[in-house]
């Protein structure tokens, strides 16, 4: 590593610490590669420095996503944890490839870890009922006490919130009915899998939270290099937005 890539790489390290990010933090990273500016580290770089931000028993989680609204009961998708590329941008692709990266089984919401827990994060990702709900990894971001992360991105990509959203059993999230369909884990094993699908076309105003999350004190604001991030405590976005959606069920409406 070169003097100006070493000089990126403290760079974003003092970002996240002035975030708030601890060295044994669970963090969920939604990015954006081109609001970091003209840095001198690749995506795949990113990663690792992510990665060790969070040393030595931390874990860097990333949404690598890969439904759209063609997936349904009636054509279900399949899915290979090695190959099947993810459309949530350059570093949650680069994590993808980390050598030590582990994918989630979903058809839909596969998360990717990296890190002291991420095999027990992404694991039987294929058993829960929903993509996002109970038994997926985003559960299990909110019970270890885990953090999000948003890199130049605004509340709407926070996908943390349709496992609230399928907690609370919103009627407008979900297409009702199951499917069954391959998927091919890390490892190459070909399992079945029964899964929801989520209905795409009703918008979310999801940036509504954050007036809650402020009088929280849940959220904190800052930068890494040339991107405006935020920090999110889990718990505390779980707790608020489930509160508001049984009191309002279209509250994360548009």
């Amino acid at each position: 590593m070169d003097q100006l890539e070493a000089e990126t790489r403290d760079g974003i390290l003092a970002g996240a610490r002035n975030l708030g990010i601890t060295p044994d933090d669970i963090l969920l990273i939604h990015s954006s590669f081109k609001s970091l500016g003209q840095t001198a580290l690749s995506p795949h770089q990113i990663v690792e420095t992510f990665r060790s931000s969070v040393l030595p028993h931390g874990t860097a989680l990333y949404p690598t996503l890969t439904g759209s609204a063609e997936c349904s009961p009636e054509n279900p998708p399949e899915f290979d944890a090695r190959t099947t590329p993810c459309w949530t941008g350059a570093i949650p692709s680069a994590a993808l490839k980390h050598p030590n990266a582990v994918r989630s089984l979903n058809l839909t919401h596969s998360v990717t870890g990296i890190g002291d827990r991420a095999d027990m994060i992404c694991r039987n990702h294929q058993l829960a009922e929903t993509p996002c709900g109970a038994g997926s990894p985003f559960d299990a971001l909110i019970r270890l006490g885990g953090k999000v992360l948003l890199i130049g991105c605004d509340y709407e990509s926070v996908t943390l919130l349709h496992h609230v959203e399928e907690i609370a059993g919103v009627e407008y999230h979900m297409i009702p009915g199951h499917s069954i369909s391959a998927a091919v884990d890390w490892d190459g094993a070909t399992h079945t899998v029964r899964q929801r699908y989520h209905r795409y076309g009703a918008p979310r105003a999801f940036h509504k939270l954050q007036p809650y999350l402020e009088r929280a004190e849940a959220v904190t604001t800052g930068s890494i290099l040339s991107a405006s991030c935020t920090l999110i405590d889990a718990q505390d976005l779980a707790k608020i937005a489930l509160a508001l959606l049984r009191s309002d069920p279209a509250f994360l409406l548009a």
